[in-house]
């Protein structure tokens, strides 16, 4: 009796499987999407999560561009060391020691940290109109201050905050997007090393720049 011949397996079925599913969410995504108030701070965010998805590696999106001129204006002023830049869920986050943009217990932007500001508002000012918000956080170390300019840490880490903004104004940043927050050493940075207390103080005094999506 003979037997009737097996069907080969084929392995790369569930990939039919998976392009298929992927389809079905990406168009119930863009049927939502035409029947709700479209927002392209929305639409952005879903166009690097589906794109991510699917390809599995990194996709040209108008946030990926804001990060690269970000880091390139801050590498053509030798600054790329003092700096961190991350997109995360919210936008991106700008992060400068201040090393790199205060003498000790002063608010004024000394004047390679001006230079720097001024080349980063420049920079973004094209990008971010109608659908970013800048948020500029003012940090200090815990260590108290008390002086004729300053009564506190709250005042210092403030004021470092206003001046930034200040300085984006300059260079042609709409002041509905700004917002300057001081934290004093409210919220120190989080980290895993394990350092000094002079390492810690020094890591804490910062400024941090959130450039965020609007939804």
């Amino acid at each position: 009796m003979r037997r009737r011949p097996r069907a080969a397996d084929n392995g790369d079925d569930w990939l039919l499987t998976y392009a298929d599913v992927i389809t079905l969410l990406l168009a119930f995504f863009v049927m939502l999407l035409t029947i709700t108030d479209v927002n392209e701070g929305k639409m952005e965010a879903l166009k690097e999560a589906l794109s991510e998805n699917i390809t599995k590696g990194e996709v040209n999106t108008p946030l990926k561009d804001i990060e690269t001129m970000v880091e390139n204006a801050f590498a053509l002023k030798g600054a790329s060391e003092f700096t961190e830049v991350e997109i995360n869920q919210d936008g991106i986050s700008i992060e400068l020691n201040n090393v790199l943009m205060y003498p000790s217990g002063q608010a004024t932007l000394s004047g390679n940290a001006l230079d720097i500001i001024e080349s980063l508002g420049r920079s973004i000012q094209p990008y971010i109109k109608d659908h970013y918000e800048i948020w500029i956080e003012g940090h200090t170390d815990d260590i108290p201050i008390h002086t004729e300019k300053f009564d506190s840490n709250w005042e210092l880490s403030s004021i470092r905050a206003i001046n930034i903004v200040q300085a984006l104004l300059a260079q042609g940043i709409d002041a509905n997007q700004l917002v300057a927050v001081g934290f004093a050493d409210s919220r120190p940075k989080k980290t895993d090393l394990v350092l000094t207390q002079q390492e810690q103080r020094n890591m804490n005094r910062r400024v941090v720049i959130h450039i965020k999506r609007v939804y």
